[in-house]
């Protein structure tokens, strides 16, 4: 016996004395299995759609003592891809991986499942990793002192993984897993757990992730919860949420820095983007309230512009594209569940209240729900950013199980948006269903339009108020008296440049930092069209349009120069989005409600992004600064 087995054996083969006890380990790894749980869910489902087979892969492995075990992971590659593979490592270039298995490999999400294995007691939480049948006689062969590694249950992680690579020779791997052998304890135990988690957080919140985290938190925050968002910074109401983009705007900045020199790629956008900011940040000069004012111009900086810069020039990948537009896509759909649960509820709670005489009010059956869902107006404008999204997943499925997922996600959207009963919402349901799938064919645009047709129809019959033409018809003309009267008794100069941005409410004396703008439903003027020009007057509406016409044109000239079908549906489904957003402004200030500002710009910068990335042409470069010689 030599020292090294012996140090082990000392403990008389009872390794887990040197470090966490059997019921510590397995506390801790039901507790991770607990708190991973939905993740793991959200995983299986994901492996599942992308592709056929089974969700976890069991493979044979060897551990201590030499025993054989079967170990548990998320399957990131085809079936039967082991046996084709070989006695070799998996390489970056190799065509088995599954739509989505790089990046559970790349994250290690793969490896979650293993803590099954420690339930079981055939694996630990810091130990070697086990070993592939198919390389452990070549390895024992070739590798001297190589069976030690076997002394111990195989971990999750150790030095070898943290040290080294997924390519790292075996024969380089066991000189760290020797050091970890021989200096084994609780202390370092607990140091490589940490080191591990630090490692998997640099992988799994990469910028893309988080603002995607972001767009699934604000999506489902509660109503109530939202006031708590807010801190006051020098006396001043700052959202948490501002503050956070402003971070990751920075991050962004400051990575640049190290290449000595500052620079943003070329885009059609940064013009009329730039032109903007100056012009409301001039404006504040003569606003009403200059610091609301100032503060307004900074909120469109900091909440929509800095989003497309972080994207458009940061790194991206089409599995990153994919992955953020189906986050979208499901989102949307379950927003739209939401929404028809809350329709059921709303109802069944003002026929309970009538039936008994009490005295009932809209509001107080929606503040528990989630953010998007508390008024109709913006539910509608966020299905229809997302409803295209989901057209182009359905477009692209590779599979029937998928085509008919999607279809199903599709179909609650496109209810969703009709049960709100929004006449804008519903212009921009139908303007962006057409202008997406006239892409296709004309028999799919008559499908549409069909199907949208006689749903209405049928809501008519009904009775429902919101689709008769005649109201329709008294309410537009209502609005266009109140609005030309408004505009009629607006001085030229005010009218030109406004009265700053989110200083609207200053019309009706409200008191300066009350207004709650972020949420945006009792907003003196429900349009945001005619608040940009309340507000920033006819130039800063003209900037904005120029802004918003620039994306378009963007989006379809990269729609028309790029030649990848996938990526074109995606371009187009974007830009069919702008479109009903286009619509949708004037159905409520769109812009002061943070869910859709992150939702709008965020679309807006992975369209950018996927042009000037996978465009087919070499994209130019605009030279802010450069730092030395």
């Amino acid at each position: 016996m030599n020292g090294l087995e012996g140090t082990i054996r000392f403990h008389g083969g009872h390794e887990w004395s040197i470090g966490f006890s059997y019921a510590v380990q397995f506390v801790l790894a039901a507790i991770g299995l607990v708190l991973l749980s939905p993740v793991m869910a959200i995983v299986a489902v994901a492996v599942k759609l992308t592709s056929p087979g089974p969700v976890l892969y069991r493979g044979l492995r060897i551990g201590k003592d030499k025993r054989t075990f079967r170990i548990y992971k998320f399957r990131t590659l085809q079936q039967d891809a082991e046996g084709k593979i070989g006695a070799r490592l998996l390489r970056q270039d190799d065509g088995f991986y599954t739509p989505i298995g790089r990046f559970l490999k790349k994250t290690k999400l793969d490896e979650l499942p293993q803590l099954v294995n420690v339930l079981r007691g055939e694996m630990v939480l810091v130990g070697p990793r086990p070993v592939r049948p198919v390389f452990f006689q070549d390895s024992v062969r070739e590798i001297d002192g190589y069976e030690q590694r076997f002394l111990v249950r195989p971990g999750l992680t150790g030095v070898a993984q943290l040290r080294g690579a997924y390519l790292t020779h075996p024969r380089n791997k066991l000189r760290y897993e020797r050091i970890y052998l021989k200096r084994r304890g609780l202390l370092l135990d607990l140091k490589l757990i940490g080191l591990t988690l630090l490692k998997l957080f640099g992988r799994w919140f990469t910028l893309g992730f988080m603002l995607l985290l972001l767009f699934v938190f604000l999506s489902f925050l509660p109503s109530w919860l939202y006031p708590s968002l807010y801190i006051r910074i020098f006396g001043f109401p700052v959202n948490a949420v501002h503050l956070f983009l402003l971070a990751l705007f920075c991050r962004t900045f400051f990575r640049w820095i190290p290449s000595n020199r500052l620079y943003i790629y070329r885009c059609a956008l940064n013009l009329p983007a730039l032109a903007f900011v100056l012009f409301t940040g001039i404006a504040t000069l003569w606003s009403v309230d200059p610091v609301t004012a100032f503060r307004g111009a900074v909120y469109y900086l900091v909440t929509g512009f800095s989003l497309i810069l972080i994207l458009s020039n940061g790194e991206i990948s089409q599995f990153s594209v994919r992955t953020a537009v189906r986050v979208v896509a499901l989102t949307a759909t379950f927003v739209s569940l939401g929404s028809l649960v809350q329709l059921v509820l709303v109802n069944g709670e003002a026929v309970a209240a009538a039936a008994n005489g009490v005295p009932w009010q809209q509001s107080q059956a929606l503040y528990g729900l989630p953010y998007p869902l508390r008024n109709q107006a913006f539910l509608a404008t966020y299905l229809v950013l997302g409803l295209p999204i989901l057209f182009s997943e359905v477009a692209h499925a590779k599979t029937q199980l998928q085509r008919d997922f999607w279809l199903m996600c599709s179909t609650i959207a496109s209810v969703g948006i009709v049960m709100t009963q929004t006449r804008i919402g519903l212009t921009a349901l139908v303007v962006t269903g057409t202008v997406f799938f006239a892409r296709r064919s004309m028999r799919a645009v008559a499908g549409f339009l069909g199907l949208f047709g006689a749903l209405l129809l049928v809501l008519a019959l009904l009775g429902g108020p919101r689709f008769s033409l005649t109201n329709a018809w008294i309410e537009l003309v209502q609005k266009w008296s109140e609005f030309s009267e408004l505009f009629s008794s607006i001085p030229v100069k005010q009218l030109l440049i406004g009265i700053g941005t989110k200083n609207l409410e200053r019309l009706d004396d409200v008191a300066p930092n009350t207004y709650d703008f972020a949420q945006g439903d009792d907003f003196p003027i429900p349009n945001m069209h005619l608040t940009l020009i309340l507000e920033n007057g006819l130039i800063g509406w003209l900037l904005m349009m120029w802004i918003i016409g620039a994306v378009l044109k963007e989006l379809y000239c990269g729609y028309r120069r790029i030649r990848d079908s996938q990526i074109q549906t995606l371009l187009w489904a974007i830009f069919s989005s702008v479109l009903g957003f286009l619509i949708s402004m004037n159905i409520g200030n769109v812009f002061f409600h943070l869910t859709i500002q992150v939702l709008f710009w965020g679309l807006v910068a992975i369209g950018l992004a996927t042009i000037l990335r996978f465009g087919g042409f070499r994209p130019g470069f605009v030279k802010i600064w450069r730092f030395g010689d």
